[in-house]
């Protein structure tokens, strides 16, 4: 190798072939070629491994660690010599079979332990990523050229969108929505979300079809109802929703006023229906009167509503059990069954012995505990009845379930009516002479007869001014 050669390096890339002419001074200069360079007045050296440790004369040495290779560390512009003669290195090869060897040698293929110099302040972080470094006329020492793209990189090497050879990534799934090409591959959808804005559907997508919608069963809850054929549809008017399910008929647990035809319990379960929030009101009662669905009301002395404008809003009094039930069908509906009126007074709650707890009726309005009952005098004072819409509203948003009038129900009156009763919508007796009458009324004159579980009796043909309705209607 010579100096021109050493020149054309360093003019090149004096970095990478300090690092070409040190590795080849390593392995292939012998004692005579690194003599040559020693002599030479351009060549400044800083430490050699000769096997004898000796340096050539007029030659400085540094303290190296021993084992540490010779480096050179300048050279000179011009030639090592006017004359040089052939170009050899140290073990006596052509120059040209070295330069051809550091052409294609890389920073890679040299050892760890001889780190590579750059000029100036440069590291190799430097360097542009995938540029290479020229260290002669033909040869080039670069950065891995193999190094894969980054994973979302949206071109190639060249500059090539990596999507422009898709054309679509739809996966033909209707239940997903979305797919998108990233980085030349296809990336998965969204899952589609099926809602047609009826409460009444149960919404699913059907990978065949794509969305579908079902109708809910019958009496399914809904916004402001109940769905019925795929449609929500409010209660009738004046009428509160109960919800299927089972209950407990009979005393409740703990009462020590509980009568023998309140025993023994049985659990049953109902069928879900519409029950009336409060009692049927005179007005109401005159409206059917008036379309011939209804014949009036008896004159039963001076707590009858019918007949009193004043009163037009109290519960309608002094009908029969026949009268009850033709207005409820003239309105659609039916007379609720005993147990669809316990069920009801219980509000959901099991273990109350009223429908707002245990603790005993009222006469304060604006109590839970409210009643209208003989308290401080008939109808708490009131000699009679009170506004149907009287007292807080109770569980399932009835008012009056205790109190201010008895209330018909459908069944027959029989002491013993529990001790079989059927175990899904009991209808009771299917005969007998007096109907049940529920809830007590204000010439009740004990909590006894407000009770959820107290029964009471009546013959259908009497007409009592304590005596009052509301009506029920089966579930859609």
């Amino acid at each position: 190798m010579t100096a021109a050669d050493c020149g054309r390096g360093e003019r090149a890339g004096r970095v990478v072939l300090a690092l070409a002419c040190c590795a080849l001074a390593v392995a292939c200069i012998d004692e005579r070629a690194a003599l040559a360079l020693f002599d030479h007045p351009d060549v400044a050296v800083e430490a050699t491994d000769r096997a004898d440790g000796a340096l050539p004369d007029g030659v400085a040495s540094t303290e190296i660690p021993t084992g540490d290779a010779g480096r050179i560390v300048d050279v000179g512009q011009g030639d090592l010599g006017d004359d040089p003669g052939p170009e050899m290195d140290g073990a006596g090869a052509d120059a040209s079979d070295a330069e051809a060897a550091t052409a294609d040698l890389a920073i890679d293929d040299l050892p760890d332990a001889d780190p590579a110099e750059l000029a100036g302040d440069a590291t190799l972080t430097d360097l542009p990523a995938g540029e290479d470094i020229e260290t002669g006329d033909d040869a080039a020492v670069g950065l891995d050229q193999n190094a894969s793209p980054a994973a979302d990189a949206a071109v190639d090497a060249t500059g090539v969108d990596l999507c422009a050879a898709i054309t679509t990534c739809d996966d033909g799934d209707p239940c997903t929505f979305g797919e998108a090409c990233v980085a030349g591959a296809c990336l998965p959808g969204a899952a589609t979300t099926c809602d047609d804005g009826n409460d009444c559907t149960a919404d699913m997508c059907d990978p065949a079809s794509g969305c579908t919608a079902t109708a809910l069963p019958a009496g399914a809850t809904c916004a402001v109802g109940l769905c019925t054929s795929g449609t929500c549809k409010a209660p009738p008017k004046g009428m509160a929703w109960i919800p299927a399910g089972a209950f407990v008929l009979g005393c409740t647990a703990g009462d020590v006023a509980c009568q023998p035809a309140e025993a023994p319990t049985a659990t049953v379960q109902l069928s879900g229906h519409y029950l009336g929030l409060r009692e049927v009101t005179a007005a109401e009662y005159g409206v059917c009167v008036s379309g011939g669905g209804c014949g009036p009301p008896a004159a039963c002395g001076a707590a009858v509503t019918f007949i009193q404008p004043a009163k037009a809003t109290h519960p309608v009094n002094c009908v029969t059990w026949d009268q009850a039930k033709d207005y409820c069908a003239w309105q659609g509906g039916r007379l609720p069954t005993e147990a669809e009126w316990e069920r009801a007074a219980r509000g959901g709650k099991p273990d109350l012995l009223f429908g707002w707890g245990n603790q005993p009726p009222g006469c304060d309005p604006g109590l839970p505990s409210f009643a209208v009952w003989a308290a401080g005098g008939l109808g708490c004072g009131l000699d009679g009845t009170w506004p149907a819409q009287s007292g807080l509203p109770l569980g399932f948003g009835l008012q009056g379930m205790a109190g201010n009038v008895r209330e018909w129900v459908a069944d027959w009156f029989a002491a013993d009516a529990y001790t079989q009763p059927p175990q899904t919508d009991p209808k009771g007796p299917l005969a007998g002479s007096h109907r049940v009458v529920r809830g007590g009324g204000f010439e009740s004159g004990s909590p006894i007869a407000l009770r959820n579980s107290a029964r009471g009796a009546e013959k259908p043909s009497v007409a009592s001014s304590s005596l009052g309705f509301r009506c029920a209607k089966d579930g859609p």
